[in-house]
């Protein structure tokens, strides 16, 4: 495969990611107070990345905003197969824990940092879907 099929095949995948992800930002955008809707934006972006061969296995994660908290995905799970009662709220504040004090027996994304250093360069934006592309 020469170079410019490469280029074009990630700039393809690229522009899935950012289709699946767009429900996430219409999701948060509609409702950024709303844990319910922001739950079904995450379980609904995660399935899409997965049916479209975006994420493999337990890699990528998924955030919303929800007023100083984040709605965001757990580590080591598959964001396909996601329920809401696998989602962790934690503090957006990049000092603030990281860890939800309701659910002790999930630990958040390790890419956590990378989420709240988005939403905290970025007021503007509600949702941050990081995909590990394959191949």
């Amino acid at each position: 495969v020469d170079q410019d099929e490469r280029v074009r095949e990630h700039g393809e995948r690229s522009r899935l990611v950012h289709e699946s992800a767009q429900g996430l930002v219409e999701a948060g955008a509609s409702s950024a107070a709303s844990g319910v809707h922001s739950a079904a934006a995450i379980i609904a972006g995660g399935r899409r990345l997965g049916s479209r061969g975006l994420i493999v296995a337990a890699e990528g994660n998924l955030s919303v905003r929800i007023g100083d908290r984040l709605l965001i995905t757990p580590t080591g799970r598959r964001k396909d197969e996601l329920g809401a009662d696998d989602l962790l709220l934690v503090a957006a504040d990049p000092d603030g824990s990281p860890l939800d004090p309701d659910r002790p027996d999930l630990r958040p994304t390790s890419d956590l940092r990378i989420h709240r250093a988005v939403h905290a360069a970025r007021p503007d934006i509600v949702a941050v879907a990081h995909a590990h592309l394959a191949g």
